[in-house]
């Protein structure tokens, strides 16, 4: 039998910042992963992160994708939050499982440096669509949308969702706090 957690987890997923054209990037014949945000995104990004920050006060660590537009992402949500993010393959690859996994292992690490103090711990992660969504369809309800079947939820560029645990993380046993576009982030007053 497994030992319940002692702590409940937040688990805050950011979709990475707008990036530059894939089309005009292609013709410069670099590799997709190394598309960064544009000056634009950034901008947007920073105005988004102060606003997640007026709804998520504290973030225990990050954990984001190897890809540099998410890398990037990441970057600004550590500034914000006082985080170095972790570069996790498993976020960028969109193993659902996998990302669990890496979730759960972080959320132990920071509960076993917090005993006796916080009972809350909240990790974030940075990736990409449609693995993000297909991600928290799963945790909320248990299935994945796979094949034609779309997720039904869907992050947009700088989006992000809040789903919390009260025990161990696992399909189906979170609980949706809050769905919010780039934009509505921004417009996070102070």
């Amino acid at each position: 039998m497994r030992r319940k957690p002692s702590f409940a987890l937040d688990l805050l997923i950011v979709r990475h910042g707008p990036a530059g054209d894939r089309d005009e990037w292609a013709k410069t014949g670099q590799d997709d992963d190394e598309r960064p945000l544009t000056p634009r995104g950034i901008r947007e990004m920073r105005r988004a992160a102060r606003g997640l920050q007026q709804l998520m006060t504290s973030v225990d660590a990050i954990g984001t994708s190897p890809l540099v537009r998410a890398r990037e992402t990441a970057a600004i949500l550590a500034l914000v939050y006082d985080v170095v993010p972790e570069e996790a393959r498993v976020i960028g690859d969109g193993d659902r499982r996998a990302i669990l996994r890496w979730v759960r292992s972080a959320a132990a690490v920071i509960a076993k440096k917090q005993r006796g103090k916080e009972k809350r711990v909240t990790i974030a992660i940075v990736g990409h669509e449609p693995d993000l969504s297909v991600s928290a369809c799963w945790l909320l309800t248990g299935r994945a949308p796979e094949g034609e079947h779309e997720p039904w939820m869907e992050l947009k560029k700088g989006g992000a969702c809040l789903l919390s645990f009260n025990g161990r993380p696992q399909p189906r046993t979170a609980r949706l706090r809050w769905l919010l576009t780039r934009s509505q982030l921004e417009r996070v007053k102070r």
